[in-house]
């Protein structure tokens, strides 16, 4: 009999990969660059949007779920040690060969079946085998300090950004846009669970840049690097505006309204030491508020935008907001697993 502290693995499952916070909400930051890419896209495919908003999608699950689940195999013993167990290891090895087998299956599967350029099968490629670096030894990145941060956001760029971006064939200016806003803010999501997570990596000697660094220094950097990607949001917000005029006031009132609502909210945890999270605690509000807005709330009104003039993309719309109820819940009730 399955005992209280272990589900059943249906249920397991499903908390995990598909409700939890490490499962298909991840897929969120997929959406910027997808919606900012058909937004601009002016190639015939434009016709196509949600035959391939659905495409990408499918096959950038199938990498996302691809790197956790191989991350966790990779982490299996020391998880183990901390109290961890992800569902994929209370399976066998030959299962778990098996899905990891049919998940890289299905991303190529439907990169070969659609057509797509050779360019995003090789970036698949890359993405997957970035993610292997990162995870399994003999290099193991994610031990080797700063090189770990380095290297699980590239991969993440290379996954949620230019995959759709070779895709829909868009323009290099959208590349050096939006490839840096997802590397710098997976750089953040990265470097900050590496700061929660100090104590039990130095108690594991898991040598993060944090461990390295020392939890001080690893504040320092994260505040830096933080302030760099609210930066380059804001670019990636006024490129957006300047470039689609007819819908600049919803865009610029959708936006700051977020910001303003997410800074209030904050504000008020902060003075509730009782109510307030780690991720309030270790990241500033104009961050926090400014990845809401910008990598989720604008996505939003760029599909709602393409749906106006293209029916079908209601069902995307209909997704992301879906997407943002569930992740919001879990931003309001935040806690790190």
């Amino acid at each position: 009999m399955m005992s209280h502290e272990t589900p059943q693995l249906w249920k397991h499952i499903t908390k995990e990969s598909i409700w939890g916070n490490r499962g298909l909400i991840k897929i969120s930051s997929l959406l910027l660059p997808l919606s900012v890419i058909l937004t601009f896209n002016t190639h015939e495919i434009a016709q196509k949007n949600l035959v391939i908003f659905v495409q990408v999608f499918l096959v950038v699950t199938s990498w996302l779920f691809l790197s956790i689940l191989t991350n966790d195999i990779a982490d299996s013993k020391d998880d183990h040690l901390s109290g961890k167990r992800r569902w994929i290891i209370r399976l066998s090895p030959v299962l778990r060969a098996l899905i990891i087998f049919l998940l890289l299956g299905t991303g190529l599967g439907i990169l070969l079946l659609s057509r797509s350029p050779i360019s995003t099968k090789w970036i698949f490629v890359a993405a997957v085998v970035t993610g292997f670096f990162y995870s399994f030894k003999p290099l193991h990145l994610k031990e080797r300090g700063i090189w770990g941060l380095l290297t699980y956001s590239l991969a993440c760029a290379l996954g949620y950004c230019v995959i759709p971006l070779t895709w829909l064939t868009a323009n290099w200016e959208l590349l050096l846009l939006l490839a840096p806003a997802v590397f710098l803010d997976k750089w953040v999501n990265l470097h900050f669970h590496q700061v929660v997570d100090y104590e039990s990596d130095l108690k594991m000697g898991t040598k993060t840049y944090a461990v390295l660094v020392g939890p001080e220094y690893a504040r320092k950097t994260l505040k830096w690097i933080s302030g760099l990607t609210s930066l380059w949001l804001i670019v990636v917000f006024l490129y957006v505006a300047l470039l689609v005029p007819a819908w600049r006031t919803v865009i610029i009132l959708a936006v700051g309204s977020t910001v303003l609502a997410c800074g209030f909210y904050i504000f008020i945890t902060r003075r509730s030491f009782r109510n307030e999270t780690s991720l309030v605690r270790e990241l500033s509000g104009l961050y926090l508020g400014l990845t809401y807005a910008i990598l989720r709330i604008l996505p939003l009104v760029l599909i709602v935008r393409l749906s106006l003039r293209e029916p079908s993309m209601w069902a995307a719309a209909i997704f992301i907001i879906i997407i943002l109820v569930v992740e919001s819940w879990f931003f309001l009730r935040y806690h790190y697993e």
